[in-house]
């Protein structure tokens, strides 16, 4: 899964994260000679008891959403919200009755439907947005699309495909497995994938390997993504439908890929979701002096008006624009790199296997082959929302705009996010890089800044 993970992926990989996560923890476990934590995730596998939920429960929570899907796209939109598409299996969570037990016996320490750890509460079900019962096996949950991709603005709008900034996933996960073993239950995850849960930030996946170190992404925005050229962080797909396929195929490998149909009724909902429109500016005349500078700094030669984006060569040492050096017409970034690294697999892996054949074999028979590029550094991303998305960086490794554009050095080494400190000295925590903006005046900065925050 480690050389699939340059494809697996929805604009950054956290779908296909999930989907392997599960043999992360036994690999783990292996590694370690902990085989009492895959056995009891099989364990934990084999009770098909319960009963699935009607079709269609989260649309009491659907109806509260600011950008709630146009009736053409409303499969799509309950995909996105509810379907697991038969991860449950892996054995990654506790059954979905122990589940309920906690949070329902202890609210204090949970919350109503884990609400304490940023989840959502769904008013149709009892269990929060984005952790739902299983497609294949009902009596398991596992975590949705939705779990990482809605978020409740800063002006308390509730919108569908912007990043969940305070969703602290690995301090959940460390909990409740604290909880199932307290009850008397058999670990299901080893000691190792435990330390990565702990050691993972709110609003942020640990997609690292087994062997490797940590490697950590921040959840990324899924708007605006019919209007891009080179989607993924990475930038290695460029069309739409190709990002969807293959991140459903790392979610769900082995298992038998999903209907036609209902693959496309998620392209097709990705299609119609655009970012939230920012509050209206309290100082317009400074945003308009920002437009200016956003021209002027060349801003604009990576981050275009329209969208459309390129990727810009991964390479240490002094940046550059695009234009600067004609090896590399994309510009070059000198951010974060163990990301890149992890997803071409030079930071280790087992090499090409029958993991690599089967994903090879998928875009052969469904056409994607053209639509992929092998990634050499990180897309420009698209700067609409950014006024909601703090922080910044693939790796969410800079608080604020203004600590991006100040030169590294100077950034914030530490800062609290969520209630967990946010530590830049940790591997694939560095917050170097993308330094274009830092030697403007403070007067432009500011208005920069005013100019950003009104996309």
């Amino acid at each position: 899964m480690r050389l699939l993970s340059l494809f697996l992926c929805l604009f950054a990989l956290p779908l296909a994260a999930c989907g392997a996560k599960a043999a992360t923890a036994g690999d783990d476990a292996s590694a370690s000679g902990d085989a009492a934590a895959a056995d009891a995730a099989a364990d934990i596998a084999v009770d098909v008891t319960a009963t699935a939920p009607p079709k269609g429960y989260t649309a009491k929570f659907r109806a509260t959403l600011a950008n709630k899907a146009p009736a053409a796209q409303d499969e799509g939109e309950r995909l996105f919200f509810e379907a697991t598409w038969g991860t449950e299996n892996g054995g990654e969570y506790p059954p979905a009755a122990f589940l309920v037990a906690l949070w329902k016996n202890d609210p204090a320490t949970w919350g109503e439907q884990f609400s304490q750890f940023g989840f959502f509460v769904d008013p149709g079900d009892d269990l929060p947005i984005g952790l739902k019962r299983g497609d294949v096996n009902p009596a398991l949950v596992h975590d949705t699309c939705s779990a990482c991709h809605t978020a409740k603005l800063a002006d308390g709008r509730i919108w569908a495909g912007m990043p969940a900034e305070y969703l602290a996933f690995g301090a959940f996960k460390v909990a409740l497995h604290q909880a199932w073993v307290k009850a008397g239950n058999k670990p299901y995850a080893s000691d190792a994938q435990l330390a990565q849960w702990a050691a993972t930030q709110p609003g942020s996946l640990d997609i690292s390997g087994a062997n490797d170190p940590s490697v950590f992404n921040d959840f990324p925005v899924y708007c605006d993504l019919h209007k891009m050229q080179h989607l993924n962080i990475l930038g290695s797909s460029i069309d739409l439908r190709t990002e969807v396929y293959l991140s459903i195929f790392g979610l769900v490998d082995p298992l038998p890929f999903p209907p036609q149909d209902a693959a496309m009724a998620v392209v097709g909902y990705f299609g119609v979701l655009d970012t939230p429109q920012a509050p209206s500016p309290t100082d317009g005349a400074a945003v308009a002096r920002g437009r200016t500078v956003f021209q002027t700094a060349k801003c604009v030669s990576c981050h275009r008006d329209d969208l459309s984006n390129d990727t810009a060569d991964w390479l240490a040492g002094p940046e550059k624009l695009p234009g600067d050096d004609p090896a590399h017409p994309n510009g070059t970034i000198a951010t974060e790199g163990s990301f890149l690294a992890s997803a071409n697999g030079s930071s280790g892996g087992s090499g090409p296997g029958p993991g690599m054949a089967a994903l090879l074999g998928f875009m052969a028979d469904n056409d994607l082959v053209q639509y992929v590029h092998n990634p050499t550094g990180y897309v420009a991303n698209n700067l609409h929302g950014l006024w909601t998305t703090a922080p910044y960086l693939h790796n969410g490794s800079v608080p604020t705009l203004p600590d991006l554009l100040k030169a590294a050095k100077d950034r914030p080494a530490t800062f609290v996010r969520g209630g967990y400190t946010v530590d830049t000295t940790k591997q694939g925590m560095s917050n170097v890089g993308h330094e274009f903006g830092s030697t403007l005046s403070d007067s432009d900065k500011a208005d920069l800044v005013a100019y950003l925050l009104s996309l």
